[in-house]
């Protein structure tokens, strides 16, 4: 339920963040230039996170199971989530940083 950052040099620990308050996290998936990551759990939400400041930019809503498997498509403007019900959902990157909900493109 927890995302950890780790000092790739000497494996510390930096940082801990709440993922889910419901459930386990499944899968994390970052942007080419690394300033973004996007979690998905068994809360139904996916997650774009600010990767330096470790917060959550926006969240979106449509699985109505748990989410298994994410993924930010290379020109990161997209991301692809699978729910465990079957579905398969494509989300617009959000442009701006004022906590938005992603949207549904398909």
């Amino acid at each position: 339920r927890q995302i950890s950052y780790w000092d790739a040099s000497d494996l510390s620990q930096i940082r801990i963040v709440s993922g889910s308050d419901k459930g386990a996290i499944n899968k994390l998936s970052i942007t080419s230039d690394g300033s973004k990551f996007v979690s998905c759990s068994e809360d139904r939400m996916v997650k774009l996170w600010h990767y330096d400041e470790g917060v959550v930019h926006s969240i979106g809503l449509a699985h109505s199971g748990n989410i298994t498997s994410c993924r930010i498509s290379p020109d990161d403007k997209r991301i692809v989530t699978v729910g465990d019900e079957g579905a398969i959902c494509i989300w617009k990157m959000p442009d701006n940083e004022n906590n938005e909900n992603m949207i549904l493109i398909d």
